[in-house]
């Protein structure tokens, strides 16, 4: 061998050891049994995510970068978390070499943040302010002082937490006998004779759940109980309120005292003694019934800082399922957070940002929150064929920053989720899916269904806030919007005055004020609504206030069947609310009612009028500003025509590309088993 082919030899054999080597270190494994101080190989797996990914950042930093990115593999199992998994732009993978983290080989790995309560026993005696009949019915136990948590599992199934008035219906609810101001000190809310006997000592514990109007509601703390007196202070940095000393509706129940429970399955818990208690609805609480509350208020954080240039970019889940993360109390939500919808905007996995990132096949089950919030900078991110259950909000949150000229929050995908039992954290207003100054955007296929509210809703900010005649309510009249119960309102629109060309002494027209809101171009097609509106008034299955110009709903198809509320008032087929123009809706169905009246038993069709100088475009689609209706067919009871035909096309395309996880209506899975049938045949 001359000496030319001996070096070519010995390179060659370094090559191929470099790239075994290489094919070792792209995949790292984690597992429930693991330990970090373990090499991270299958055998002999990691213990935590944190360990693979600081391994993943060590062999960056050696140059060892796979062609094909690296891989997290999480076995199946329990993963418990008391931490929230964050990752930045340092943990970035390439173009066509991501960073994944996904389930190992078709087990099924499940995030969860909870802990179990252990040590139940009957409580002995009573305590005072207990029900006469909870007397004997009650379990208690002891957990960490100061752990105020607000969901209770037993066996997987959550428990209902404590309430004045145990209905679910805000309708059947009282008013405040009397209503102070907002101001520095909360809002001032006077009881019924009665109502607040046995809270003294929980200020900080209980809450309200007040309805400050008919479309949106605050689940507010309440502070300097003085049962005495029948008074007490709620304390929000919810901006829920129009008013500064009233509300439209005010109907309010209270949460989470031991003297609210008075039927099986209702729990309390009073974290300034470290007690919980509990009527368990079997009546006993045996060795292995499983108690657990959760820890987190989210499970995986990704944020990167785009001020810096410093994007997080081409991470990837799969295969994944996230359970379990809290609500945290409406008095110490972050100064910082845009609080546009009414509702917590907080998920199981926040990005911020953020581009080109994938979270497909995964499961969120039992968030106080959302599944997915999408906050800021946030492009080119797919959300594919998940499944979101039982979520205290909604599905999707997409939130880019407030009116001014940061236009960030665009571009992404959301296609193929099944989105079902949302709002189960008490907030109402929750959509499946929202997005606030988030624009085009494609919503496609998707399956969302029992919602309390709108299935879509896509919102801004009203021109007339800025306007000649300014709309700022808030104490200091530099803010725009509702108000928290402190008098602030700069978390409803978070406007970026210092983009506007007078700053603060800016004035628009609603024409020139569209350059500014960023809900715009998004396209929401094939999608399907299924039992909307469960519980609040004012909306329709697609809904729209105050956005940018260009926004297409195309061949959606909705149904609400199941329910009716006699209380509703203002339920639309399709709805462009205020200032809403430039919208384009064409060939939709809505099998479900329609109903206007204050109060109404039966069901009546708006009458055609004119708003800003175009007629409604039909007695069922509500429409307030310019925008062009074609095709779209309302009916109820009866089906409406084409109705059969979109729900065929729309359940091919979703099985063309991979169809939809979880168990569907039993309507829409009868449909895919037949056209799964005519395939083979």
């Amino acid at each position: 061998m001359d000496a030319k082919s001996g070096f070519s030899a010995l390179f060659c054999l370094i090559l191929l050891l470099v790239t075994i080597g290489t094919a070792q270190d792209q995949h790292f494994y984690v597992a429930p049994t693991g330990n970090d101080d373990n090499p991270g190989t299958l055998e002999a797996p990691f213990g935590t995510l944190e360990k693979a990914r600081d391994a993943i950042r060590e062999s960056k930093k050696n140059a060892h970068s796979p062609t094909s990115g690296y891989a997290v593999l999480l076995r199946g199992g329990t993963h418990f978390r008391d931490r929230v998994f964050q990752l930045d732009h340092q943990d970035s993978g390439q173009d066509g070499a991501p960073i994944r983290y996904a389930a190992y080989n078709g087990e099924k790995p499940v995030l969860i943040s909870a802990k179990a309560i252990t040590g139940w026993r009957p409580l002995s005696g009573s305590i005072k302010g207990m029900r006469p009949e909870a007397h004997g019915q009650i379990y208690e136990a002891n957990v960490d002082k100061g752990w105020n948590f607000h969901f209770l599992f037993i066996n997987d199934k959550p428990q209902t937490l404590a309430r004045l008035y145990n209905s679910d219906n805000w309708h059947d609810w009282p008013k405040p006998q009397a209503i102070g101001a907002v101001g520095a000190n909360g809002q001032m809310l006077s009881f019924a004779e009665g109502e607040l006997n046995h809270l003294s000592g929980l200020d900080g514990q209980i809450e309200i759940n007040l309805m400050p109007v008919n479309y949106w509601n605050t689940i507010s703390v309440l502070y300097d109980i003085d049962p005495p007196n029948s008074t007490a202070y709620r304390h929000s940095k919810n901006p829920t309120t129009f008013w500064l000393d009233s509300f439209q509706e005010g109907n309010y129940n209270l949460l989470n005292a031991l003297a609210f429970i008075d039927e099986p399955g209702e729990w309390a818990v009073d974290s300034r003694r470290g007690k919980v208690y509990l009527w368990p609805e079997s009546g006993t609480l045996g060795a292995d019934d499983r108690v657990m509350a959760p820890l987190l208020y989210r499970l995986i954080e990704i944020r990167g800082d785009a001020d810096k240039q410093q994007l997080v970019k081409h991470i990837e889940f799969e295969g994944l399922e996230f359970r379990y993360t809290d609500r945290m109390a409406e008095d110490q939500w972050p100064e910082e957070w845009i609080k546009r919808q009414a509702e917590l905007p907080d998920a199981m996995i926040v990005i911020e940002d953020a581009e080109n990132l994938v979270i497909q096949n995964c499961k969120f089950f039992y968030s106080g929150s959302y599944g997915i919030d999408l906050e800021k900078h946030a492009q080119r991110i797919r959300i594919v064929a998940n499944e979101m259950a039982y979520m205290g909000c909604g599905g999707i949150l997409l939130q880019g920053y407030g009116p001014g000229l940061k236009d960030v929050n665009k571009n992404n995908i959301l296609t193929r989720n099944h989105i079902h039992h949302t709002g189960q954290s008490g907030y109402l207003h929750s959509a499946a899916i929202t997005l606030y100054q988030s624009g085009s955007n494609e919503i496609s296929l998707n399956i969302l269904r029992h919602i309390p509210y709108v299935g879509i809703q896509i919102c801004g900010a009203n021109w007339n806030a800025y306007g000649p005649n300014k709309l700022a309510q808030s104490l200091d009249k530099q803010e725009p919007g509702g108000v928290d119960s402190y008098g602030n309102a700069r978390a409803q629109y978070a406007t970026r005055w210092q983009d506007l060309p007078a700053g603060r002494e800016s004035t628009f027209t609603r024409e020139n004020f569209k350059k500014y809101l960023h809900t715009s171009n998004n396209k929401i097609h094939h999608n399907m609504v299924i039992e909307y509106l469960e519980k609040l008034s004012d909306g329709a299955p697609l809904y729209s206030w105050s956005t940018g110009m260009g926004n297409l709903f195309d061949r959606n198809l909705m149904q609400r069947r199941d329910i009716e509320i006699p209380q509703q008032k203002w339920i639309f087929a399709l709805y462009m609310d205020d200032y809403v123009d430039g919208a384009v809706l064409t060939d939709n169905r809505v099998w479900g009612p329609v109903c206007t009246a204050e109060s109404s038993p039966g069901l009546q069709l708006i009458s055609k009028d004119r708003v800003w100088g175009q007629p409604y475009s039909d007695n069922a689609f509500y429409n307030k500003g310019l925008n062009l209706w074609s095709g779209n067919i309302q009916s109820f009871p009866q089906k409406p025509a084409g109705y059969d035909d979109l729900m065929r096309e729309i359940v091919s395309l979703g099985l063309e590309q991979g169809g939809w996880p979880g168990d569907l209506p039993a309507h829409v899975s009868e449909l895919i088993n037949r056209l799964n049938l005519n395939e083979k045949e």
